[in-house]
């Protein structure tokens, strides 16, 4: 099955986010594409947001009418490790690439 990945802060998500990723979805075949909010994303430390789980629930009531699109916690905290910018027991920032070997790790070799 092939599969997309869309990731982001999603504080909040949107009708732009949801357009984007069914014309995705159309134009790849995409079977699934998971939504995964960043628990630190690496260009907006600094910035305020909105707490994860937060954002995550907002992905969950924006995606659930649509069969192929799966909220993921991939990168909820404690999925990453690592120390963040504030030092010790502060959350690490996600990076796409390590998001995606935990994906791979998970699916079958035809995915």
């Amino acid at each position: 099955m092939n599969i997309g990945l869309f990731g982001g802060s999603f504080d909040p998500i949107h009708h732009g986010h949801l357009a984007l990723a069914r014309a995705a979805k159309e134009r790849y075949e995409l079977g699934r594409i998971y939504f995964v909010p960043a628990s630190v994303p690496p260009h907006k430390q600094k910035q305020p947001l909105s707490p994860y789980f937060h954002r995550y629930a907002m992905v969950v009531l924006a995606t659930m009418g649509e069969k192929a699109f799966v909220p993921s916690l991939l990168e909820a905290p404690g999925a990453a490790t690592g120390n963040g910018p504030g030092g010790r027991n502060q959350p690490a920032a996600n990076y796409s690439i390590d998001t995606v070997q935990r994906l791979k790790q998970s699916l079958k070799k035809i995915d």
